[in-house]
């Protein structure tokens, strides 16, 4: 688990079930739920106050029932269920989801009512290896394809654009950890 004031990632994945047991009229009883994970570092410290051991961690939380299937009603039961294990939504840096539209929506899904409530928790990435599958396959339809390459288009510039921030954020930890920050002034490419 984070500890308090740790920044963290959370994963969300859609899990439906479909429940052995009938109603009582043969039809098989749907449970929608959702398994929450949250990826977080924690760091050691040694004699002199200096990081030791750095760790990335990933710590499985649970499953939340998700009785109904909106955006805005899944948005409710995971600021709730957070709510109870104390993890401070203000510290996260990250979302990942399945493809679901419900949960990865750029325009109403649980994800950018996520963003509305903690801007700095950007979906990230999700979405370009979506995009990339769906790309590999022989049926995928142009009219989707050209839309899914145009949300992972606007994910990357998001992140390119908000490059400068994310360094002055990554900078700023590295000397409060007393580690000095480098980075190359020119990629080097690599030939073949």
């Amino acid at each position: 688990m984070p500890r308090e004031g740790a920044f963290h990632h959370l994963i969300i994945v859609s899990y439906p079930r479909q429940d052995k047991r009938s109603k009582g009229n043969g039809c098989a009883i749907q449970h929608n739920f959702m398994l929450l994970t949250v990826r977080y570092v924690t760091t050691d410290v040694n004699d002199n106050n200096e990081p030791d051991n750095i760790r990335i961690n990933e710590t499985f939380l649970g499953f939340i029932e998700a009785a109904n299937q909106t955006a805005k009603s899944l948005e409710s039961d995971v600021l709730n269920f957070l709510n109870t294990l104390d993890i401070n939504l203000a510290k996260c840096r990250g979302q990942g989801y399945d493809g679901a539209a419900n949960m990865s929506g750029a325009y109403g899904g649980l994800q950018k009512l996520i963003k509305d409530k903690q801007p700095r928790a950007n979906y990230i990435l999700q979405s370009i290896n979506l995009t990339s599958k769906a790309l590999q396959s022989p049926k995928i339809d142009l009219e989707n394809a050209k839309t899914m390459l145009n949300s992972s288009l606007t994910s990357i510039e998001n992140l390119r654009n908000n490059f400068a921030n994310i360094k002055e954020e990554a900078i700023g930890l590295a000397k409060k950890w007393g580690i000095t920050p480098e980075f190359e002034k020119k990629r080097h490419r690599k030939v073949r």
